[in-house]
């Protein structure tokens, strides 16, 4: 069904946000260190940078992980078709973790050089530029972010009173799904005869 490959896209494509997340904080607070500094240095950089985001990172794969339990509660049929998914993703996004805290930041450290980076991007630097003021007035101005976000949320659950509930809704392929049951003296010659006659209706 389109709902299951949807989820599923969708899914995986989360699978690396961890990865991604430490890396990026690691490629940053490495970009910032004099292209003299020793082992040492780089190492503690590093293993900082990691302990930043691991409690963001973590708790991120753990929300994500906490919207799969619905999906184990299901039964019958739906169950059988959306639970392997869940249970895929789910072990997925743990094993994710687990590497994205401990084996990206070693592979890092072997293969990050302070001399092959280059010191800005322009691109960055004006997406950080429009940004940084964004957030310093939301940061500025909570109570206004969280009933922003309240409302929002009321305006969602709102809509989705509207969506249809149906497990495997009609979908218009253009397609005609043909069963024909021939009598069981039928001939194999016969029974192949009346298939072709079938297929050029």
């Amino acid at each position: 069904p389109a709902n299951l490959l949807s989820l599923g896209a969708m899914d995986f494509g989360i699978i690396i946000d961890g990865a991604v997340i430490v890396t990026e904080h690691i490629v940053s607070r490495l970009s910032k260190l004099p292209p003299t500094a020793d082992r040492k240095t780089r190492f503690s950089t590093i293993l900082s940078a990691a302990s930043e985001v691991g409690r963001p990172t973590f708790f991120s794969m753990l929300i994500i992980i906490a919207a799969h339990i619905p999906i184990f509660t299901l039964q019958r049929q739906e169950g059988r078709m959306f639970a392997p998914m869940a249970y895929s993703v789910t072990s997925a996004l743990i094993g994710a973790l687990i590497l994205a805290l401990t084996v990206v930041p070693l592979f890092c450290y072997w293969w990050l050089r302070r001399d092959r980076m280059r010191d800005g991007n322009p691109l960055m630097d004006r997406l950080t530029d429009w940004y940084r003021p964004i957030l310093e007035r939301a940061l500025a101005r909570p109570r206004a972010v969280v009933l922003t976000a309240v409302a929002l949320l009321v305006g969602t659950l709102a809509l989705g009173t509207r969506l249809g509930s149906e497990f495997l809704p009609e979908l218009d392929e253009g397609s005609i799904w043909l069963t024909a049951t021939l009598d069981p003296s039928t001939s194999l010659a016969e029974a192949q005869q009346q298939s072709r006659r079938i297929r050029e209706l």
